[in-house]
């Protein structure tokens, strides 16, 4: 396995009045890589540096290989974004990389994470929202599913939604019953002002054998905080094609704060597939 760890690669400072003060919110992002031998599982961490706080995260994985990896991880953990994948090819070794969004420059800013259980009957596909109890802003979430395998229980979906909560949902291929939680990240003391929209893109569909990448933006003065996807397909039985497709990634862009981006594959015969990017957008003014 190799291990690389990438410090911040990117950073935007944003102005935002709190009464008669000034407050600057910055951005920067910490990404993780990482091989995964064949049939094995891998844990990462990607820690936010020391006086920044994480507020959201997310994956881009080996694209050509997309049927055989699968994140089943992706949440806050402390100050860190983690990110457990599966590799189920049976001789290749294959790679991700985990992405940590961190936040500084506001005097008192921090951010804590709270979950939902969601139990998902077999053969269908079941979501759970998970909700800030403590007043602060949602600004990222994901899940963690307690059943690995890209065949049985499969993230399809984890994206905020408008009334401030945020939303994952699993497809359970099995007759029985699987669960997985559903968590949200919150940030806390941003300025005043301060609020976050969802944003939705069109849906892409890619056929057999193929993937795609799709994004969503910002309105002009916003910036991506955060953000998620839904996967799924347009025909065929879910039961026979769920479990074939994969959302390969699910990131900030590095180079233009106000985008998030995600990646689908589809390795059914015959079957389409969608996907959808969602944007987590802040606006402090």
């Amino acid at each position: 396995m190799i291990r690389l760890y990438v410090s911040i690669l990117f950073a935007i400072a944003l102005l935002a009045s709190a009464g008669s003060a000034k407050a600057a919110l910055t951005l920067s992002y910490a990404h993780q890589y990482h091989t995964i031998p064949p049939n094995s599982t891998d844990l990462m961490d990607v820690s936010c540096p020391a006086g920044t706080k994480v507020v959201s995260g997310g994956w881009d994985a080996q694209p050509s290989q997309g049927r055989y990896l699968m994140v089943w991880v992706s949440r806050q953990v402390a100050n860190m974004w983690r990110i457990m994948t599966v590799n189920k090819h049976p001789t290749a070794h294959l790679s991700i990389t985990g992405y940590a969004v961190c936040a500084s420059g506001v005097s008192g800013l921090s951010s804590y994470v709270a979950s939902e259980p969601v139990n998902v009957p077999g053969g269908i596909t079941q979501g759970g929202n998970a909700s800030c109890p403590s007043g602060g802003l949602p600004t990222g979430g994901g899940f963690d599913s307690n059943f690995p395998n890209p065949a049985h229980l499969i993230p399809t979906g984890t994206y905020p939604n408008p009334q401030g909560l945020w939303y994952s949902q699993e497809f359970n291929s099995t007759s029985t019953s699987k669960s997985f939680t559903a968590f949200i990240s919150c940030t806390t003391n941003l300025p005043a002002a301060a609020s976050v929209t969802a944003r939705w893109g069109t849906a892409v569909s890619f056929r057999n054998g193929s993937s795609v990448l799709a994004s969503m933006d910002c309105g002009s003065g916003e910036v991506a905080i955060g953000g998620g996807h839904l996967t799924s397909i347009t025909t065929g039985s879910p039961s026979a094609t769920t479990q074939l497709v994969r959302t390969t990634a699910n990131r900030p862009d590095l180079t233009n704060p106000r985008r998030w981006t995600v990646r689908g594959y589809n390795a059914n015969q015959f079957d389409t597939a969608y996907i959808v990017p969602v944007v987590q957008c802040l606006d402090v003014n």
